[in-house]
């Protein structure tokens, strides 16, 4: 599993060009993300919603309640399922 971003999508976890890589070298294929192409990590999320699939049916709202203290955002991410295989 690789997780993006982080905390506030401020956690430099790969660049786009490492994310490129993995896929082309077979060892990633899906990518659930909210690739909106917002935050630090716009450049990867622009990348992916331009150049993977977004597979049907996998589409949520999910409350952003990843705070260490548990605190929860008010507002929803709308997350995707992407295959760039």
């Amino acid at each position: 599993m690789l997780y993006l971003g982080g905390f506030m999508g401020r956690d430099p976890v790969i660049t786009r060009e490492g994310l490129q890589q993995l896929i082309e070298q077979g060892d990633l294929r899906y990518i659930y993300s909210d690739a909106r192409g917002t935050g630090d990590q716009a450049g990867i999320s622009t990348w992916v919603r331009n150049t993977c699939a977004v597979v049907q049916g996998y589409d949520t709202n999910t409350p952003n309640a990843s705070a260490p203290d548990g605190t929860q955002n008010r507002g929803n991410m709308a997350m995707s399922l992407y295959d760039c295989g």
